[in-house]
């Protein structure tokens, strides 16, 4: 059984706005002004293009810090144990995330994804405005891509069911040259 410590999530991505009020840049791939698909990005858009160092440097002076992959998991799942928060069917997916899908088709996106959804369109070519898509039962926003979520922890797909019971974290598969190098 997987038990774990009560934290926070924040309810929306962290936005291009945000990021550049306090960095003072925005490296952002589609920064405000560009318009892939039709659609013009603005500040309320997710940031996509930050490094996990830059997150793990930036973040504590936000009083904030990555979730480790078991707490990111079950915020995105609302509390289900089904595929998706919204439900098992992908038809259940319908104004809940953007994927690479058919809008993504039409804005000139080449993604080999995109035929694994020709039933979507989430109507955004990359991606859309925090908040654009309905809340799990959370109340969280774009938990099912819009873009990538950095976590505390390094992926390992066998992690789990090697017995972490309690709030586990992988350490992240450079800690242990960082380790090296710094002693």
């Amino acid at each position: 059984m997987l038990v774990l410590i009560p934290n926070l999530l924040s309810k929306y991505e962290m936005t291009q706005g945000r990021w550049q009020r306090f960095v003072g840049s925005n490296p952002s791939n589609y920064s405000p002004g560009t318009g892939p698909g039709g659609h013009d990005t603005t500040l309320v858009h997710p940031m996509e293009q930050v490094s996990w160092n830059d997150a793990m440097e930036v973040l504590p002076h936000l009083g904030l810090e990555l979730p480790t992959e078991a707490r990111w998991e079950r915020g995105a799942h609302g509390g289900t144990d089904t595929p998706w928060w919204t439900g098992v069917e992908r038809e259940t997916l319908m104004g809940a995330l953007n994927l690479a899908d058919q809008a993504a088709q039409r804005g000139n996106a080449t993604w080999a994804e995109i035929a694994d959804w020709p039933e979507l369109d989430d109507g955004w070519t990359v991606h859309a405005a925090v908040g654009s898509f309905r809340a799990n039962a959370f109340g969280l926003h774009d938990v099912h891509d819009n873009v990538w979520e950095w976590c505390l922890d390094g992926y390992d797909d066998g992690f789990y069911s090697r017995g972490a019971a309690e709030d586990p974290m992988r350490a992240p598969p450079w800690a242990s040259r960082l380790k090296a190098i710094t002693t």
